[in-house]
């Protein structure tokens, strides 16, 4: 178990996880900078498996970058959370996760609450790409994604029969697609698993109302602008 309080690691550079390996391991970070982070492989800032990550308490994770997935973390079966705290600037211009990519081998939920996303880039999924049967995204209200960018899912990306529930009111926008002529959220297809999705107010920037889709096996989800 690690906790780092109103720390910062600055910089630093691995080919798995620029800052932080975790391996099996509960970390949880407080008030902590992670900035200018590289990864010549996963996970600028944070590589984590089979492990616990808390992010909390207004830390920052910002100018990180990953040459493939992840470009602040590259999490797999680890539970995460994320509270208070701001991703920004953060890239994996080649592959997937500008901010966060989230992988669901064993069941494992990504939340994230009262938190901003703002200005991350990657080629799926600008702000968060999550995957795998077993995956789980929920956002909370008070989040913000601003101005993320990808080729397809500007701020978020889901892929398979991942599950998401976003539990407004929550704020997208200036999420760009470049690939896609859907900005926002795409979802590739979901599986047995209830998924639900936004639809976008009259407006076209802030996201304000749930609605329930179910996704049986079999169907597309439909692109969500």
């Amino acid at each position: 178990t690690l906790q780092l309080d109103s720390d910062s690691l600055i910089e630093n550079e691995s080919g798995v996880g620029g800052a932080l390996y975790m391996d099996s391991s509960e970390v949880t970070l407080s008030t902590v900078l992670m900035e200018g982070n590289v990864a010549s492989a996963i996970g600028g800032a944070i590589r984590s498996q089979l492990g616990v990550l808390f992010i909390e308490s207004s830390s920052v994770l910002t100018r990180n970058t990953a040459s493939t997935d992840g470009g602040a973390l590259w999490v797999e079966s680890t539970p995460v959370r994320i509270v208070s705290s701001t991703l920004s600037k953060n890239s994996a211009p080649s592959s997937s996760g500008g901010a966060v990519f989230f992988r669901g081998l064993q069941d494992s939920t990504l939340l994230i609450d009262s938190s901003v996303l703002f200005e991350n880039v990657a080629n799926s999924g600008g702000g968060i790409f999550v995957t795998g049967s077993l995956a789980a995204l929920t956002v909370e209200s008070g989040t913000v994604l601003d101005s993320n960018s990808a080729a397809s899912g500007g701020a978020v990306f889901l892929e398979g029969a991942s599950m998401a529930s976003f539990l407004g009111p929550l704020t997208l926008k200036g999420n760009i697609a470049t690939g896609d002529t859907e900005t926002q959220v795409v979802w590739t297809f979901c599986g047995v698993r209830p998924v639900f999705f936004l639809r976008r107010s009259w407006d076209h920037n802030l996201w304000e109302h749930i609605f329930e889709q179910c996704c049986s096996a079999g169907w597309g989800c439909p692109y969500v602008g």
